[in-house]
């Protein structure tokens, strides 16, 4: 989430690049405010678990929709 655990820069900005990655290197408190933002951003969305139990979930689903659709296929 652009400035809040990290920074969109436009494509070929070096200038903006530069300025972001200057102002990271001397705001430590910038640096762990986005470290902590980005830690609850994983733990809410991204651990194993949910990755895993999402991804399980979403060929379980793929498998029903083929299966239905080669038994309306067939009659």
């Amino acid at each position: 989430i652009n400035e809040e655990n990290g920074y969109l820069i436009p494509k070929d900005d070096i200038n903006e690049l530069l300025s972001k990655l200057t102002f990271m290197l001397t705001s430590p408190s910038m640096r762990l405010k986005m470290g902590e933002s980005s830690r609850k951003l994983y733990e809410k969305n991204f651990t194993y678990e949910k990755m895993y139990s999402e991804t399980l979930s979403y060929y379980k689903t793929m498998a029903q929709t083929k299966r239905l659709a080669a038994v309306q296929t067939t009659h």
